[in-house]
């Protein structure tokens, strides 16, 4: 795999992660030999129809939809493809206390026995206009890190982009949003950003510098 700076890998592939009707568990195992023959090296399973990943994602899994997440996971493994999920915690920093908590550790250990290198915590397509909001997701997101310290993690935030479209379906963006997401997070968190739409064709150097400031 390619690195950055020499350290962790660049991560190139795909993401599942999309509404409407979802990929069938072949076509997903599939995709592993696919990925690796293309000279990709990441898939992420997030399906925005997967209930237990979403709305209900405090719940297990059933025990066949159980079964085909650790056949996917160790299919990928085999293909040398980094396999990972993206956990929805729906609304889950509206109300972030002790047995919240205790509710979200439960769904990151199981999650941890699916042996998959990586785990997104995804705050997208979730209402933003919250008092507090970076502070909340990042408090979620630094719990994860420390019961999780050899996963590699990442965040999309409710706003990852510059569109004003994301505004105007999930509410105005708080102030210092970015800035204090910046600050909180741990820095060995992997940050999604889609550049200045939710569907950008390219990022340009002085969008990420636009970004960072």
């Amino acid at each position: 795999m390619a690195t950055v700076s020499g350290t962790r890998p660049f991560l190139c592939g795909i993401i599942e992660g999309f509404y409407g009707k979802p990929w069938s568990h072949a076509s997903r195992l599939a995709y592993a030999p696919i990925l690796s023959r293309a000279g990709l090296n990441t898939c992420l399973y997030c399906p925005k129809g997967d209930p237990w990943l979403r709305r209900q994602w405090q719940e297990r899994w059933p025990q066949q939809q159980w079964q085909e997440l650790q056949e996917l996971s160790k299919a990928y493994a085999a293909a040398g493809v980094a396999w990972g999920v993206g956990l929805s915690p729906f609304a889950l920093y509206q109300r972030y206390g002790a047995h919240q908590r205790q509710q979200l550790r439960d769904k990151v250990g199981q999650l941890e026995a699916l042996g998959a290198p990586i785990l997104a915590v995804l705050f997208d397509d979730m209402p933003g206009d919250v008092d507090a909001l970076a502070d909340r997701q990042a408090e979620i997101v630094s719990d994860i890190a420390a019961w999780l310290p050899q996963t590699r993690l990442m965040m999309c935030p409710t706003y990852y982009s510059f569109d004003p479209v994301l505004e105007r379906h999930f509410g105005t963006m708080p102030a210092g949003y970015w800035a204090r997401l910046g600050t909180l997070v741990p820095a060995a968190v992997d940050v999604f950003w889609t550049g200045n739409t939710v569907c950008s064709a390219t990022i340009e150097a002085h969008d990420i510098q636009r970004a960072n400031e």
